[in-house]
């Protein structure tokens, strides 16, 4: 095929609104490497092959491909982990930078808050963590010293654990489907390909015999309700839809008020005849009698009526209010039965209505829905028709006159469907316009067949009947772009024009649309839910926070509570010393109960408050209690507190601490072992599947499920370790600056950074700073691993299913092979255009072979194996002898025109006589056999080895310029090879190279055909295996294409089958047309012939199954009585297993998180065990390092008093400072302070 573009003009070149490009944008694959940027003009300069260009309307459809992408590691999963990684991080930070701020700011107002010690040391300390939040807030059961303080640091540190849990689920990558703009080219309505319109006025002539077969194509493409539409080329696209031009035909019908002026009577076997006259231009008419149920189209004999068609019917109409449209009455009844009483005449007029829609990509058919605006009618109301408006024309081929004028002349298109019930020799036969208007309004003329109309006559709606119209002119013009006959026919088909009159026919291509770049569209989709929760958390957490800034600061404030700082605050207040009551025992519980003095603990004019409801006795600070073990007085100056005993489960937890916590460690490096299995197993983790529809909202749940209990997981351990390390802490000599900063750092990563950063300025513990932050940290690295653990990952589930399938043609039940053969041989008529069908549109037909097809479709199905039949072709020569050659111009013995060429083929026993024939010609000879198929060619045929097969010798040459030497003859036999081969059940179509084995031949050899009935005698009871074949090919219709160039009269004409294996062998016989032997035949080669033959055969059987003739025609064509009662081959059934992908998801480990999560939780492991290390003897007394427990070791410890530097402002860096005294706090569970 010839295609040309326009070339690129200047930037200074103007165009007209003529040349603007026309343009349409579709997607292309993705995968495809292909790109189209092509435009083409108004001026229609381009031409192809085809009679029809095929353009479309100059609107920009765009395609919106949508490409589902499966989680792969590569790209789904890798956005989302990357995704996870920077959320988790950022928050992280950001939430750590917050509690270090809020922390600060809450240290200080407890410090400036007037109320309880022990509310105070409650507070401070639940800032260590959400475990020492959890455990302070547990110790308000048994000594309510601060309810509300205490809920509200666990109600922030809660909060912000939910928006650390729900922030790396926030964002999620599910599937999704991307949309794409790109390029491909469509093919819209047809147009004009050059200034002279009647070649494609006589193409279409032959291509409206296609119209009764219209009904029979599933996939009709470009063609809908009344509208044509824009066709994708790419056969090969994606999922996705494209929006297209549609071309809508509105047909407007008024009534065409008449009369009946005039009844001619029946006489000298003329049929009577009705005339009708009108008012207007119409000049009048005469009718046969017709009865009901016929709708005609009525012909002017001069030309069309305003780029109109007149119909009439005997039907009544009615419009949409019941109204009928001035029928006119006829003086006498005509019809069976003198029923019709009245005729109904409509006048109806075209125009066009530029429409758009969305076609799917793959299927490339439109969606109903789709179409606007819609020229579908639901009501219609009568209108008298005016002929004096003229409707202007357009120079277009579906908006001109022609659609008119078509119609007007196609009515010579007869079908041998009577269309009066006359008893003469003048009959009107329906023409296949017409039929195909009385098929889509459900008429039935049963009274052609009984010869008695039925009493019963259908109304019909005006609606309906201008719906009908569409369809015709949608589906004419649809024809005449996307349906052919084959080459042979629309060149030398000369019933219209005769021999070599006009009868080749110009053709043109579709012009080329042009398109934009390709764009790519993606969006993230956030979790809403998700979100929420982490807005109201958010909106929470600045709410729990107010109250922290509301209280007014200073710089000289004292901003912690370390150990430093409350030693500082101890000196500062002496009076603490008469107030408190001194606890021998200093468990929680004791301190806490000591603690319940109501002071503003960083004002220096502290306000003392003792409560009233706490009883003690006096008893002697550590001097007095060491005077009374020296035999000294009591000094009944400092109160005494009664011993209250921790419970069993209190006094457990606190000895087993330390195995608590390697216990809690090791359990999370087995834990992620474990998961390390299961990656390993492999992947067991895949049996937990989740439709594809939760896939986001699993993914969130489980990234929340994971952080959540990760969180709380490690907030354990951190509580865990921060106790036992503070222990150690007060166990070892070190400084009490290296106390303090190892307490501080435990307050959150942000404390251990600052405590860190200070330690550039005093080194008081550098190592346990550094072990702290890396503890902290890795804990930090553990939270960003955890919600990585787990995603929901899409994968292709493939599950079986049943699907039916319809199989090879066989006899239908009874039926013989007498009543079978009539319906096949006239369905054959079908063979012209079947070569010229998408194959889409011949599913179960491929290469000479027949396959099952699905009933149903599986877009997201596999490939599955079918049965299939092959038909394999043999042939060998036959030798022959040209008895003599007779010149002459009529041979009465045989009834042919000369001259003529007697044929003797011995194997047969008999002679037969052919005409002359130019090259490039092959054809059957009927009645050799019943069995084989004898063919001859005036062609060279030579096998892979290049050998002839022993041709004919003619004693005179034949054809134009007498270039025929020799004929070949040769005989063929069939054998069915059964098949098998994989169905594409998204398409249908057959995977050609999965047909196994294969029939297609790639060579042959010449040998004589012997007459073995061996070989032929069919091995099955199968209709494809039967003799069928053989009928079919020698009794099918012949075509309009003679095979004449010395006589006028042409009285040998190619048969369809013949025409068929013609266009397959790529034969022209131009010398048709021409009388002159332009070019020498082609030669041949033995296996092309062959593999043609079963291209042939499989065509038959396969129209054999699937095509039927209107049901009109079945009933009422006169010249098909025969096959009228015939039966009609039926299609197999059967079923087949499917392999269907759908997509669904399923969980998915990742090993890098685990991995990672396993590197930190041994990490965590070691650190615990470096921090747990050297506290031989766990205590039942400290388990921390708040106020009193810092107020309880200063007053048991006054020597501190005459140490410490006195430090005037509780600054950071001066208490630190001052703090540089070697101590160790606790020596032996008796609580017995030294001091060095």
């Amino acid at each position: 095929m010839k295609f040309s573009t326009p070339t690129a003009r200047s930037s200074g070149s103007s165009l007209s609104s003529r040349d603007n490009f026309q343009y349409s944008e579709v997607t292309l694959n993705p995968d495809s490497e292909r790109s189209f940027l092509v435009g083409s003009t108004g001026k229609y300069t381009t031409y192809s092959e085809f009679p029809c260009g095929l353009t479309s309307i100059p609107e920009k459809p765009e395609l919106r491909r949508t490409d589902t992408h499966q989680t792969t590691p590569g790209t789904v999963e890798r956005g989302w982990y990357m995704m996870r990684v920077f959320n988790a991080t950022l928050f992280t930070i950001y939430l750590a930078a917050i509690v270090f701020v809020t922390q600060k700011l809450a240290n200080k107002c407890y410090l400036k808050k007037y109320t309880t010690l022990t509310a105070t040391h409650d507070n401070l300390l639940s800032w260590s963590g959400i475990g020492s939040a959890l455990n302070n807030l547990y110790l308000q059961f048994s000594l309510p010293a601060s309810v509300v303080g205490t809920l509200s640091v666990v109600g922030y540190l809660g909060l912000i654990m939910v928006i650390h849990t729900t922030t790396p689920a926030l964002f999620s990558v599910p599937i999704f489907n991307i949309s794409t703009s790109s390029v491909v080219p469509t093919l819209g309505v047809p147009q004009w390909n050059q200034s002279n319109h009647k070649p494609v006025a006589a193409f279409m002539d032959k291509t409206i015999e296609f119209l009764p077969w219209i009904r029979n194509l599933e996939d009709t493409l470009g063609l809908f309700n009344g509208s044509l539409y824009d066709v994708l080329q790419d056969t090969n696209l994606g999922n996705g839809s494209a929006e297209v031009s549609v071309t809508g035909f509105n047909i407007t019908c008024g009534y065409l008020p008449g009369r009946n002026t005039h009844v001619l009577k029946a006489s000298g076997g003329e049929p009577p005849l009705w005339k009708i006259s009108f008012n207007s231009q119409v000049p009048p008419v005469y009718l046969l009698s017709s009865g009901p149920n016929i709708i005609q189209m009525y012909p002017t004999w001069t030309e069309p009526v305003n780029n109109s068609i007149i119909l009439y019917t005997t039907n009544d109409i009615v419009d949409s209010y019941g109204q009928k449209g001035s029928p006119v009455t006829l003086k006498e009844p005509m019809g069976p039965n003198s029923t019709v009483s009245q005729l109904q005449f409509l006048q109806c007029s075209k125009s066009l209505v530029h429409q758009r829609g969305t076609v799917d990509s793959r299927s490339r058919k439109l969606d109903p829905s789709s179409v606007h605006p819609s020229i579908h009618k639901t009501q219609s109301s009568w209108w008298r028709y005016d002929n004096s408006t003229i409707i202007p024309p357009d120079e277009t081929l579906i908006g001109s006159y022609f659609w008119s004028a078509f119609l007007w002349n196609v009515e010579d298109d007869w079908s041998y469907i009577p269309e009066n019930d006359n008893t003469t020799s003048v009959i009107d036969y329906m023409s296949n316009t017409r039929e195909y208007l009385m098929e889509e309004l459900r008429l039935n003329p049963s009274w052609i067949a009984s010869g008695t109309a039925s009493t019963s006559v259908p109304v019909l709606k005006l609606h309906e009947i201008e719906n009908a119209l569409s369809s015709l002119v949608a589906s004419i013009f649809w024809i005449a772009g996307h349906i052919s006959p084959g080459s042979i026919i629309s060149k030398y088909s000369s019933d219209r024009f005769g021999a070599g009159a006009l009868n080749r026919y110009d053709t043109s291509i579709p012009p080329t649309l042009s398109a934009n770049n390709t764009v790519v569209q993606q969006t993230n989709p956030l979790n809403v839910v998700l979100l929420a929760i982490g807005l109201g958390a958010s909106i929470l957490l600045f709410g729990l926070a107010i109250p922290y800034w509301t209280i007014p600061t200073h710089a000289d404030d004292m901003a912690d509570a370390g150990l430093l700082h409350v030693i500082w605050m101890f000196r500062h207040r002496p009076e603490l010393e008469l107030l408190l009551p001194q606890v021998p025992h200093p468990t929680d519980k004791n301190l806490r109960v000591a603690g319940l003095v109501k002071a503003q603990v960083s004002d220096l004019n502290m306000r003392l408050q003792v409560p009233e409801d706490i009883s003690f006795t006096r008893l002697p600070s550590r001097h007095a209690a060491n005077e009374m073990d020296n035999g000294s007085g009591a000094d009944s100056s400092s109160p005494l507190l009664p011993i209250k005993e921790d419970s069993y489960l209190q006094l457990t937890l606190k000895e087993n601490q330390r195995a608590m916590c390697i216990a809690c460690h090791i359990s999370l490096i087995l834990a992620h072992i474990a998961l390390l299995g299961v990656w390993f197993s492999p992947h067991a983790e895949h049996a937990i599947t989740f439709p594809i529809n939760l896939q986001g909202r699993m993914t969130s749940l489980l990234t929340a499920l994971a952080t959540g209990v990760g969180t709380v997981y490690s907030s354990v351990l951190v509580f865990l370790v921060q106790r036992l390390m503070i222990q150690k802490s007060l166990h070892v000599e070190q400084t009490l600056t290296a106390t303090h900063d190892n307490i501080m750092a435990w307050s959150g990563l942000g404390s251990a950074l600052a405590t860190l950063y200070q330690q550039l300025s005093i080194p008081a513990s550098v190592k346990k700073s550094l072990l702290i932050l890396g503890y902290l940290t890795t804990i930090w690295f553990l939270h960003l691993a955890t919600p990585l653990l787990f995603s929901v990952e899409s994968y292709n589930s493939v599950i079986m299913s049943t699907v039916s399938t319809q199989g090879l043609p066989e006899l239908n039940h009874s039926a013989s092979m007498n009543d079978t053969m009539p319906v096949v041989i006239r369905d054959l008529d079908f063979l012209p255009w079947i070569g010229n069908l998408q194959e889409s549109e011949t599913l179960g037909l491929f290469n000479g072979s027949l396959h099952d097809t699905l009933e149903t479709l599986a877009p997201q199905g596999m490939p599955a194996q079918v049965p299939a039949a092959g038909f394999n072709i043999s042939c060998g020569y036959l030798l022959g002898e040209n008895i003599q050659y007779i010149q002459t111009e009529y041979n009465e013995e045989f009834e042919l025109p000369g001259p003529y060429w007697e044929i003797s083929l011995p194997s047969f026993g008999t002679t037969f006589v052919m005409s002359s024939a130019g090259p490039n010609v092959i054809a059957f000879l009927a009645g050799f056999s019943t069995e084989t198929v004898v063919l001859y060619t005036t062609n060279q045929v030579v096998d892979s080895g290049g050998r002839t097969g022993s041709p004919v010798e003619l004693k005179y040459p034949m054809g134009p310029n007498l270039t025929i030497s020799h004929l070949q003859f040769m005989q063929c036999t069939k054998s069915v090879v059964n098949q098998t081969g994989m169905v594409d059940p998204q398409t249908g179509r057959i995977i050609g190279s999965s047909l196994d084995p294969s029939i297609w031949k790639d060579h042959s050899t010449w040998q004589a055909y012997k007459n073995d009935t061996t070989l032929i005698v069919p091995k099955d009871n199968r209709l494809v295996a039967s003799n069928l074949w053989v009928q079919m090919i020698t009794h099918g219709s012949q075509s309009d294409v003679g095979l004449s160039y010395t006589n006028t009269t042409i009285w040998n004409f190619l048969a369809y089958t013949e025409i068929y294996l013609m266009d397959r062998l790529g034969l022209d016989p131009s010398w048709i047309a021409s009388g002159v032997d332009l070019t020498s035949g082609s030669v041949l080669k033995l296996h092309d012939i062959e593999n043609a033959l079963a291209n042939l055969t499989a065509s038959m059987f396969w129209i054999a199954g699937h095509i039927r003739q209107p049901s009109l025609i079945q009933k009422y064509d006169i010249d098909e009585k025969d096959s009228q009662e015939g039966s009609a081959p039926v299609l197999s059934s059967g079923t087949v297993e499917i392999q269907v992908v759908q997509s669904a998801a399923r969980l998915d480990l990742n090993i890098f998180a685990v991995s990672l999560g396993l590197g930190a939780s041994i990490i965590l492991c070691a650190l615990a065990l470096i921090v747990s290390q050297g506290t031989a003897r766990p205590t039942t007394l400290f388990n921390g390092m708040g106020l009193l427990h810092i107020i309880w070791l200063f007053r048991n410890h006054p020597e501190l008093a005459e140490q410490l530097v006195q430090v005037e402002e509780p600054m950071p860096h001066a208490v630190r400072a001052a703090g540089m005294i070697g101590i160790q706090m606790l020596v032996d569970p008796t609580v017995a302070v030294e001091s060095q």
